[in-house]
């Protein structure tokens, strides 16, 4: 086989990665409950056509998301033969992007249909395909052995190999009983951005430049005998998150039942304090100092699991949340009595999911999520 089967291999293989994420768009499409039509708009981001964009969703909807893992394994015994180390890492590009598709979207409208039990052949039909997509990927193997297998000793060529396996935020997310304990054990999401350390985001109250960054301040709710940005950051994301799913539950946030105080993560006044912090100032600003801390040694694995919270933090309580305001219902932004602004917060929340998706490079399925996320609540509180 020559160049120009190479080329024809990953121009297949380029297909199902559009494919595959035409897929994660239909099935969170599903997960909110939302119509497809709307889908047109948000995959046409990366300048592809709205022709291109429909014959996409037409494509996946007529075929399936399992059969894509047919043509998967297809293309793979194919690439065996050619033994092109472009091609391999293209094919493990693809897997993890189906990795990442039944790991979040798949399992997030399982979770639903569950929940909701809707009846009818139709939820039925939908949930059984979904645990076949999941199946078929769950035999697919993330990692980048395949090459070694094939090319043996061969001396890979620089810059050509697949990366290798990287690990994904936590699948279990925030909890309805609260987040865990220590964050700090949460796995980091994949693609980590190449743009940390540069300045943050326009707009953002703070920047990497300035002299006094926020987690230096004195007064600060939880003191520490020398703090960084990383508990900084972990302080404000893990109430946050308590925050999103009280939120989502239609329930006031009662600082003295938290999971988070009665672990003695936090006490009680320190709980209002950055409770109160953050509706004052707003979530987003979190997400620039984050984007400004370098990823070096022991404080910058604590930082990317942070990234990994926020990923889950907004992903279990955002749809729920988009349920509650497409219904009419209203958030329970007070702390303890003390009103706050409803419009504030939910503009807030919408920067806080765009900022965040900008943490991952275009074309990833994260990224896709959060910037979903945040659109259909744009949708929603211009309603």
């Amino acid at each position: 086989m020559g160049a120009a089967d190479t080329k024809n291999l990953i121009r297949r293989l380029d297909r199902l990665e559009q494919l595959a994420d035409a897929y994660a768009h239909v099935l969170l499409a599903s997960e909110l409950e939302r119509a497809l039509p709307g889908l047109i708009s948000v995959l046409t981001r990366d300048g592809r056509s709205q022709a291109d964009v429909a014959g996409l969703l037409k494509e996946i909807l007529q075929r399936g998301g399992p059969q894509l893992l047919v043509d998967l394994d297809d293309v793979e015994r194919t690439a065996r033969q050619v033994k092109d180390l472009e091609v391999f890492a293209v094919l493990n590009r693809v897997r993890q992007t189906f990795h990442y598709v039944a790991r979040y979207n798949a399992a997030a409208v399982l979770r639903r249909l569950e929940q909701s039990a809707r009846p009818g052949p139709e939820a039925g039909s939908l949930q059984k395909e979904i645990q076949a997509f999941q199946r078929a990927v769950a035999r697919l193997e993330p990692g980048t052995h395949d090459v070694e297998d094939v090319f043996g000793d061969e001396d890979p060529v620089p810059g050509t190999t697949a990366p290798p396996p990287v690990a994904e935020p936590s699948s279990s997310g925030p909890t309805r009983d609260g987040p865990a304990d220590d964050p700090g054990i949460f796995d980091s999401p994949a693609f980590p951005p190449a743009h940390l350390g540069q300045a943050n985001h326009s707009g953002m109250p703070w920047s990497p430049t300035e002299e006094s960054p926020p987690w230096a301040a004195s007064g600060d709710p939880v003191p520490r005998a020398v703090a960084s940005e990383a508990d900084w950051l972990q302080d404000r994301v893990e109430i946050f998150n308590a925050m999103l799913l009280a939120w989502a539950y239609n329930e006031p946030l009662n600082p003295d039942a938290s999971p988070l105080v009665r672990r003695e993560r936090f006490t009680a006044a320190q709980f209002r304090a950055l409770h109160r912090e953050l509706l004052e100032q707003g979530a987003a600003r979190l997400i620039g100092v984050l984007a400004g801390v370098e990823e070096d040694g022991e404080e910058g694995e604590r930082v990317r699991a942070l990234r990994g919270r926020i990923f889950d933090g907004a992903v279990a309580a955002v749809p729920r949340l988009l349920g509650l305001i497409s219904g009419g219902g209203h958030l329970h932004p007070d702390a303890d009595g003390t009103p706050a602004d409803e419009r504030q917060i939910r503009a807030d929340l919408i920067d806080y999911l765009s900022q965040a998706a900008d943490l991952y490079p275009a074309g990833t399925a994260l990224r896709d999520r959060l910037l979903y996320l945040a659109e259909e609540l744009r949708a929603a509180t211009s309603l």
